[in-house]
């Protein structure tokens, strides 16, 4: 566009306005400083704030004499300072200000320089904690008043400076002197200030901060009502809107929990948390004074946590304390507490949730915090006695003793800088005595456990009577004497303990989160004076003790595990003292902990490693509920220890319908909350990257689990909420058997599970409507089992039907037809396999002899028929990986064999299977096929029987008018696949399988240039899915270390929604799938199409039947190998 005569004449006219303007500033710049200084104080606009010091830079640079100039110029700059913390600022505001004191006549007693250079060097000492910029500012604010006569205006402020100075100096000092002057010269300044004046709310305040730190340091309660008082009247004076209101608040806020944390009122602690939650929400972002509020919040929330024992709670103060850490500069004097306060908080996770980088973070984060503070700093004590916890609590879970000595030296060191009579030393005491204790029960030097016994014992004593820290205190005094006890044999020891920790429990809150670990500790005591007086008092006492612990309300799982685990141990060890149905109460308490421990919020691996610790005492509670005939509360435990992982898995896509109807609100929340945990419930910890600090995971890694953790706390919130409502009191929670004897009757057939255990092994039998029926199986012990076991898994490494790597290798070997000798044939192999199964004729006798047999006698089911009928197998611990429906004796030619009086089906748990079945009833009659094959996976070994088998297959469907897709080779590909599996109820893989035992969710299928994983199709498959066949190999073969958790792909696909899937134990035979899949199919499709299947029915389980008979035939009875790896799981 072309300039117009109006636009030249405007820009002249701004030129010419310009020019005028900066004639003026340089003619006269204080007038115009004056000008902006107030338009910044009316408006607030930062924008004046660099032009201001610019201007009046240069007028003091053109006559630095000029006082007006040098005046005006320390206005700018700590005007700007108080808004932005610049260093820079502060620097040259000091520099200019002792340059105009020493340097220009007149000037050396003039009370605004002198104010600002107090005040600026008070600033630079908190951002660097150098000492000698504390002592001269609190020099040159005693010079002004000794400057300021009585009654002049100022002279409260500068007392009140004056009081600020000195508290910095006590906290960086320690001389309790200086705290008392700065109390006296607060005082005085509010008590010259009257009521009304615009400053006595910040007066009030900070006298309430010096209050508060003589509490701190002398615990005299009466200073710190004195201090809630005082900082009460702080905010009631300050109007809102106050751009000091939130620091009121926040200091308010700090008194109330002293109070809290002394006398245990939970309003006062709530009254804490919603100042410091408004306090924090009134700071703007970029106000300094944001990074100590929100640590204050931290605090808060950590100190609710630790009462009240609320996830949530502890959650929240930890992202409250990250986000203080992060908006600290460095080299702010407070710094190093707000780490430390982080590490505290990131220590009580790891305490609460066991996860390692917690606590690895947590010392790394207070060994900072040491660091960055002066060796003659006050904190520095309270910052080595906090390391020195960390460190012990990590010695405590990994034994490693050069991290205990470092523990030791640093609470050493935490005492020896403790000033006789500061309130803390009890507490520093106790942290060295506890780490003492661990030495010794580590090196078993008695120099330790004295002096840990005469340290625990001084810190009692010095800490008074009724504060709340007292019990801590005995608790660990009490489990020095103990083992002192333990190791020396004196009686007066152990009564000293009992009363010592008998006195803990006393004292401590019914509902406080440490209730349960102080009964255990007690409950230990008690069970040593048992032993050695073993009278039923003295069990009676002991076990009361651990049974309040094992049921207490509050505290985390592991705490009340500690205690219900001693109850079942000195019930179980003591039967003379107890009956059978004490046994069984003592386990159902531990068995519902057991399944908090195993907690959706931990990540996969995890929750895999919980469920392999705990399982023996599952198994334990078993056998006992068998032992005692209470045989229906055996299936219940057994269904609440199998497949933990994969149920809690299920219950994310578990229908919300019936709480819709009732509870709408609370369903459209747990549902958004679920569909979000199945994309993150299959985290593993070797899934996210680490950081360059050895077991710290990078901040991505961290955001994902925190995501991951607070989803589940929120879930939990949530459960907790609904079964608070009528008729919803066990949603979600493990099935009562009628519940599941009632599910039961969607299946057909016997439901065996098969309890090995090393007390005895039995059958537990499921019929439809009756009590469990028990077969006892005196042929089988847990030392067999394993043998069976581990003799299958070297045969089938002889025979080429297992991998010997955990990577993608497999040879080629030239097809035959299906009758050639095992392994001469190409095997679809799994890429991941770590799971070993097979056996001989001899080791199918003695599965027959052993298990299946008697099992198959005590149900009347060896009598031959046409239509055999249906058994569901549910094997437990070894036996798990044994194939239990090839069992027979094939060493007689007319001897019994499995096959000949039963069909076959297998299933993780009895709730799976009723599960499938309930889903099956409610599915659509229609039906469709997705076939998907690769026979040319790129980099692994050829499958060309697989287009033999889709061939068939297709022709199969075609001439059964099914409804079908096929997929093949490239067309065969992971998104391709996920984009039309929801519209098929059937699935077929035909290709190679990859199995992942440390988490099966990652188990996949490989497919053209990618792989399917079991995770993928959780997120796509709907729940009209029906059968689904895994051509591929070892998708049934579950882990050896883990058995109860069912950990393979037939598994995860009855997981994914899937009612029946037929899967294979061990590597088959590339020629051996087309015929049972060819047979399989035909009979499947026929029985369908005649309507021989009836309702709740798939017809799957009497098709592969026939199918592997049909193999059997063709490749001879005695080549296991061959015919015997498939199986069917389900409906």
């Amino acid at each position: 566009m072309d300039n117009t005569p109006t636009d030249a004449a405007d820009r002249e006219l701004e030129h010419a306005f310009y020019n005028a303007l900066t004639r003026r500033m340089h003619e006269d710049p204080i007038t115009f400083s004056s000008g902006l200084l107030f338009h910044h104080a009316a408006s607030g606009d930062a924008t004046v704030l660099d032009s201001g010091v610019e201007l009046m830079r240069s007028a003091y640079m053109s006559q630095p004499q000029n006082i007006s100039f040098i005046l005006h110029l320390c206005v700018w700059l700590r005007t700007r300072h108080e808004c932005s913390s610049a260093a820079a600022d502060n620097h040259e505001m000091i520099f200019l200000l002792r340059r105009a004191l020493n340097v220009v006549p007149g000037l050396e007693d003039h009370p605004f320089l002198l104010e600002s250079l107090g005040i600026a060097l008070q600033w630079r000492f908190q951002r660097t904690g150098k000492f000698e910029d504390l002592e001269a500012a609190i020099s040159t604010i005693r010079h002004i008043l000794e400057l300021t006569p009585e009654g002049d205006p100022d002279k409260a402020n500068w007392l009140d400076n004056l009081g600020s100075a000195l508290q910095h100096r006590f906290k960086a000092v320690g001389e309790l002197e200086d705290l008392e002057t700065a109390i006296s010269t607060s005082r005085h300044a509010v008590e010259i200030t009257p009521e009304g004046h615009a400053d006595k709310p910040t007066l009030l305040n900070n006298l309430g901060v010096a209050l508060q730190r003589r509490f701190e340091h002398v615990g005299e309660l009466e200073d710190l009502e004195a201090t809630i008082s005082t900082k009460r009247r702080a905010v009631e004076f300050t109007p809102d809107g106050h751009p000091d209101k939130p620091t009121w608040l926040s200091n308010l806020g700090t008194a109330l929990q002293y109070r809290f944390e002394r006398v245990h009122e939970l309003p006062d602690l709530e009254a804490v948390i919603s100042a410091g939650r408004h306090a924090v929400e009134l700071t703007p972002e970029g106000d300094p004074n944001k990074p100590g509020r929100l640590s204050n919040l931290g605090c808060a929330l950590q100190s609710r946590f630790e009462h009240v024992g609320e996830l949530e709670d502890l959650e929240a103060a930890i992202s409250a304390n990250r986000r203080a850490v992060e908006l600290a500069p460095d080299g702010h004097s407070d710094k190093p507490t707000w780490l430390s306060n982080l590490g505290t908080a990131l220590e009580r996770r790891f305490e609460r949730v066991g996860e390692l980088q917690d606590l690895i973070a947590a010392i790394s984060t207070k060994r900072y915090a040491v660091e960055l503070t002066p060796e003659s700093h006050a904190d520095k004590p309270g910052m080595l006695s906090n390391l020195g916890t960390a460190l012990q609590c990590f010695f405590k879970h990994l034994g490693t003793l050069d991290v205990l000595e470092a523990a030791i030296s640093a609470n050493y060191r935490a005492v020896e800088l403790t000033l006789e009579g500061d309130s803390e030393m009890s507490g520093r005491l106790s942290n060295l005595g506890a780490a003492l204790l661990r030495r010794f029960e580590r090196t078993d030097k008695l120099e330790d456990l004295e002096a840990a016994v005469s340290t625990s014992r001084r810190a009692v004593e010095l800490m008074p009577d009724g504060h709340p820290d007292k019990l801590s205190r005995l608790d660990n005094l009490g489990s020095a004497l103990l083992t002192r006890f333990e190791r020396v044999n004196k009686l007066e020891d152990l009564e000293a303990a009992i009363s010592t920790c008998r006195r803990a429990v006393e004292l401590t809150p019914i509902r406080h989160p440490v209730k349960p670990s102080r009964l255990y500790s007690l409950g230990i005591a008690l069970q040593s004076r048992f032993e050695q007086y073993p009278t039923s008092l003295s069990f009676a006492e002991a076990s009361a003790c651990f049974l309040e612990g094992a049921t207490c309300s509050s505290g985390s799982p592991f705490d009340r595990f500690q205690p219900a685990l001693g109850y079942v141990k000195i019930l179980v060890h003591n039967p003379q003292f107890t009956t059978a149905p004490s046994i069984l109460d003592a386990y159902s308490h531990i068995v519902c902990i057991i399944l908090e421990l195993v907690w959706l919020g931990h990540n996969l691996d995890r929750r895999y490693e919980e469920s392999s610790r705990y399982a023996p005492i599952i198994s334990n509670a078993v056998s006992a509920a068998i032992q005692s005939g209470a045989l229906s509360r055996a299936v219940e435990w057994l269904e609440t220890g199998r497949s933990i992982v994969w149920s809690q898995l299920l219950a994310l896509r578990t229908p919300l319908d019936e709480l819709e109807v009732h509870h709408r609100d609370l369903s459209i929340e747990l549902r958004d909350v679920q569909r979000q945990l199945r994309h993150t419930a299959h985290i593993l910890r070797s899934d996210q990257p680490r950081s360059v600090v050895v077991g710290q995971l990078s901040p991505d890694a961290q955001v994902i689990l925190d995501h991951h953790r607070r989803l589940s706390i929120k879930r939990d919130g949530l459960l907790k909420k609904i079964r608070e409502c009528d008729g919803f009191e066990n949603f979600l929670l493990p099935q009562l058997f009628p519940a599941l004897l009632q599910s039961r009757e969607l299946c057909h057939g016997h439901f065996v599970y098969i309890k090995v255990h090393r007390s005895h092994c039995h059958a537990l039998v499921v019929l439809s409507r009756d009590e469990p029926k028990l077969v006892d199986l005196p042929g089988l012990s847990f030392d067999r089992a394993e043998q069976l076991q581990s003799l299958w898994i070297e045969q089938l490494r002889q025979l080429g039907r297992h991998a010997r790597s955990s990577h993608p290798k497999t040879a080629h070997v030239p097809r035959t037809q299906p009758s050639s000798p095992a392994g001469a044939q190409s095997l679809r192999r799994s890429a991941f396999v770590q799971d070993d199964d097979l056996t001989s004729d001899r080791l199918l006798e003695r599965l027959w002899d052993w298990v299946v047999g008697p099992i198959l006698e005590a149900l009347g089911l060896l009598v031959q028929d046409e239509m055999p009928p249906h058994i569901t197998w549910c094997p437990t611990g070894p036996l798990t990986r044994l194939p239990l429906h090839a069992a027979g004796r094939y060493s007689e030619p007319d001897g019994p064999r499995a096959f000949h009086y039963v069909a076959s089906s297998y299933s993780p748990s009895l709730s799976a299977l009723t599960r499938a079945a309930e889903g099956l009833a409610k599915k659509p009659s229609s039906s469709s096929v997705l076939v998907v094959t690769q026979h040319a996976t790129p980099g692994q070994s050829p499958l060309r029987g697989t287009l033999q088998e889709s061939h068939q297959l297709c022709q199969l469907l075609h001439k059964s008018r099914m409804q079908h897709d096929v997929l093949n080779h490239k067309q065969a590909t992971r998104d391709s696949v996920l984009s039309v599996m929801n519209r098929h109820s059937w699935v077929h893989f035909a290709c190679h399988g990859s199995q992942r035992k440390y988490d099966p969710t990652k188990s996949a299928f490989y497919l053209y240039e990618s792989a399917l994983s079991l995770a993928d199709l959780m997120q796509t498959v709907s729940d009209d899915a029906e059968l689904a066949f895994l051509s591929a190999c070892q998708t049934a073969t579950g882990d050896a270390v883990n058995p109860e958790e069912a950990v393979h792909l037939a598994a995860g696909m009855l997981a994914v929604g899937y009612k029946g899937v037929i899967a294979t134990m061990w590597s088959i035979g590339d020629a051996d799938a087309p015929i049972v899949v060819e047979a399989y199919y035909k009979r499947l499709l026929e029985s369908r199409n005649t309507g021989a299947v009836g309702p709740g029915e798939t017809g799957a389980a009497y098709a592969l039947h026939e199918a592997v008979k049909v193999l059997r035939d063709r490749v001879g009875e005695k080549n296991f190998v061959s015919w015997a790896p498939f199986v069917h799981f389900g409906v």
